[in-house]
């Protein structure tokens, strides 16, 4: 079949849809979540616990396993336990291992009609050579990522061996120091989670008011056309996002993760699936700034993030940390006018809260 009308076929079909526990891209991504303790406020709690236990040098070494060798650690397939993951991981070659981080580094998913397999974007051998790597990084992230710890990640993947040990022993020692334990707290929160949506009505859905339903949000451009693109779309419950989202592909496979929570209008067989989403939404609530923000909101149509620095005497910084907080947990809209971000109170959010406040209580 040529390649334009495979293209043209693959573009018609709906993407499958499951939902899933995904042991190994649940726990990676709750690894990757460490890393970015500042940027996202309101992640689950254990979250910022961990990062603060652990210390300077294991900090470092897990930015550099999970954001500079990024792809030589994530999954390119599903795995039943984290142990069956590592198990296959400690089967792979160490060059394997660095062809594939080079491969998948290089090829544009984003840019492929769905279901057709990605090819790298160039000759990935290239790349072995430090200048003309970080060069191509410069170009790709237009300068926003961190060189130092890219010159790092580089001279490890130019040994793989090297690479290869330091990935699985910083693999081990977390799942054995730090996750193990927190993955058997969970995990009957996930397995209700998975069971509860797997139990809904979405077939009939375009899959992007799917997502819509299931995350409880609205969903960027960015995260609507991975979403789109994919052939097959996994959803996984995770129990550290809090109010965010996260991704791994390989090829045509998308996996979405997203806070664990509750479908609107379902119960919970036990209490805890549902004391979790709460735990997410009166977080952002917890704050005298982002109260200050909903009140000026609430007097307002509609304010740019100029206006609430302005009124309410913020930093940029600030304002710009509490606004993402709250645009996550859906509790403020927003939009860009005239190339500003400007917020609305999203009155049905905070009224859903309260329902599953009532809910959680015992109360109709």
């Amino acid at each position: 079949m040529p390649a334009e009308l495979q293209a043209e076929l693959a573009q018609t079909i709906s993407p499958t849809v499951t939902f899933e526990l995904e042991p190994a891209q649940n726990l990676l991504y709750s690894l990757m979540l460490l890393n970015y303790v500042e940027q996202m406020p309101g992640l689950d709690d254990w979250v910022t616990r961990t990062y603060n236990a652990l210390s300077p040098e294991r900090r470092h070494n897990n930015r550099l396993v999970l954001e500079g060798l990024h792809f030589a650690v994530a999954p390119i397939r599903s795995y039943k336990s984290f142990d069956e993951y590592m198990n296959d991981l400690e089967a792979t070659d160490a060059v394997a291992l660095r062809e594939r981080l080079l491969r998948r580094l290089t090829t544009k998913i984003r840019d492929l009609p769905r279901g057709v397999r990605a090819e790298p974007a160039f000759d990935i051998q290239k790349l072995l050579d430090k200048e003309i790597y970080i060069n191509w990084l410069s170009e790709k992230f237009s300068g926003k990522y961190d060189q130092a710890l890219e010159r790092e990640a580089h001279d490890y993947f130019t040994d793989p061996p090297r690479m290869k040990a330091l990935i699985v022993y910083h693999l081990q020692t977390m799942w054995r120091e730090t996750l193990q334990q927190e993955w058997k707290r969970v995990r009957p929160i996930l397995e209700e989670a998975v069971s509860v949506f797997r139990a809904q009505g979405y077939s009939r859905l375009d899959v992007i008011e799917m997502a819509k339903r299931v995350t409880g949000q609205e969903l960027k451009p960015y995260w609507e056309e991975m979403i789109q693109r994919a052939r097959h779309l996994v959803m996984v419950p995770s129990a550290h996002m809090g109010p965010y989202f996260g991704k791994f592909s390989n090829d045509d496979t998308l996996w979405l993760l997203f806070g664990a929570r509750l479908p609107a209008g379902t119960r919970a067989v036990s209490p805890a699936l549902a004391r979790s989403e709460l735990v997410v939404r009166l977080s952002a609530l917890n704050d005298d700034t982002r109260l200050r923000i909903l009140e000026l909101l609430s007097q307002r149509k509609e304010l740019c993030a100029q206006d609430m620095i302005t009124l309410l005497d913020l930093s940029q910084p600030a304002a710009s940390r509490h606004l993402k907080q709250l645009s996550a947990t859906g509790y403020v809209t927003e939009r860009r006018r005239e190339g500003n971000k400007c917020y609305a109170l999203n009155r049905e959010r905070l009224d859903e809260t309260c329902e599953l406040l009532n809910q959680f209580l015992g109360r109709e």
